[in-house]
């Protein structure tokens, strides 16, 4: 005759380790019950960047994460993670720029070149990333105005599955047949504004006249009926930044987000970058490739290379050890928390000038 069925147990607090979403080491910490001697529990991340916007601090993903497995109290070991889901992908198609500014994290400027990378090396790229999921893209440079095949990757792209194109551009130089190529594939752009003023922006960029004519091409846009969003990066400390703000929001720009200098590229003054200097996110759904077909965890990561697109696959970089590693290592040096509305998509958190697209189901164009 067998005895009474053992009733589960409640365990106060167990620590069931770290969300794997959330940006930053952030234990959860759950009641959980125990039958015979296995515990067994569900991990639902309740974390304020993962609810809906009605909820406080929610940034509109609604993203949860839910699993089964075993207490890291007990000494089994945690179901295997499955592997991070590719979205986000910038594409720096050159380091060419016709501006030199201050802070730039690439370290563009006229010496700049446009890497190694052919056509159809990125339009092979671009099938990887359509063939993996990727949902978004950012042409960023250097400056992509200026990269001859621009508007030919931009029709590539809408080839495929990928819904979402941004082009960051300075806005100085969009020659007529672009204008016509983000007209007719729906293309966002982004944009550097630094101040109200010519002076102070002009400063930052340290080129003249450089300040009026991203603003006469800024109207333009609006003009077009393109969706664009402004950024500022505060560099000096007496910066007219929320005056820039200001002057965008008259202009019709109401998509805005700022952040500070990060000591990455010209700005770090010849330092070597470390990842404590990244915001958290990078290689969390997303990673950036260069001219030479480097892959880093994000731009602002270029001192992190995982691996090459034309020496292996990018699947296998994006799941390789190496991407990995870099993933461990930068989340462990960061601890920056979600804030209230997402700066740097596909997740939050500002990390400038890499916001990806608000809308990654944007309409396509009709045929």
């Amino acid at each position: 005759m067998t005895g009474p069925a053992r009733r589960p147990q409640l365990t106060p607090e167990c620590r069931l380790g770290e969300c794997q979403l959330c940006p930053g080491p952030q234990e959860i910490r759950l009641p959980h019950q125990t039958a015979a001697e296995t515990p067994v529990h569900t991990i639902r991340c309740t974390h304020t960047c993962h609810q809906p916007p009605a909820q406080p601090g929610g940034n509109g993903r609604g993203r949860l994460t839910k699993r089964e497995g075993h207490c890291l109290m007990n000494p089994a070991v945690l179901p295997p993670i499955p592997p991070l889901q590719l979205k986000f992908a910038w594409l720096e198609v050159t380091g060419f720029c016709n501006l030199e500014c201050t802070h730039c994290y690439a370290d563009s400027s006229p010496k700049g070149t446009h890497g190694t990378m052919a056509v159809d090396d990125w339009k092979d790229t671009i099938d990887q990333l359509a063939d993996m999921g990727v949902e978004s893209v950012q042409f960023i440079g250097g400056e992509p105005c200026l990269y001859p095949h621009l508007a030919e990757l931009i029709d590539h792209v809408r080839t495929r599955s990928i819904t979402g194109i941004e082009v960051f551009s300075n806005l100085t130089q969009v020659s007529d047949s672009l204008w016509e190529t983000f007209v007719k594939q729906r293309v966002d752009l982004a944009t550097s504004y630094y101040s109200d003023t010519a002076a102070e922006h002009d400063t930052v960029t340290t080129r003249r006249g450089s300040h009026t004519r991203t603003r006469a091409n800024i109207q333009k846009a609006k003009e077009l009926g393109l969706a664009i969003r402004g950024a500022t990066v505060q560099v000096q400390p007496d910066q007219r930044g929320p005056a820039a703000h200001q002057d965008l929001q008259a202009l019709g720009v109401n998509d805005l987000s700022g952040d500070r200098q990060r000591p990455v590229g010209r700005a770090s003054m010849g330092a070597k970058p470390t990842p404590a200097d990244l915001c958290g996110h990078c290689a969390q759904g997303r990673l950036a490739i260069s001219p030479n077909g480097d892959v880093w965890p994000c731009t602002m990561g270029r001192s992190i290379t995982v691996g090459n697109i034309r020496e292996a696959p990018l699947s296998a970089i994006w799941n390789g050890t190496e991407m990995e590693t870099a993933r461990t290592q930068i989340e462990q040096a960061t601890t920056q928390v979600c804030a209230a509305g997402p700066v740097c998509l596909p997740a939050c958190g500002p990390c400038l000038p890499s916001k990806a697209i608000p809308d990654y189901r944007r309409s396509l164009p009709s045929s």
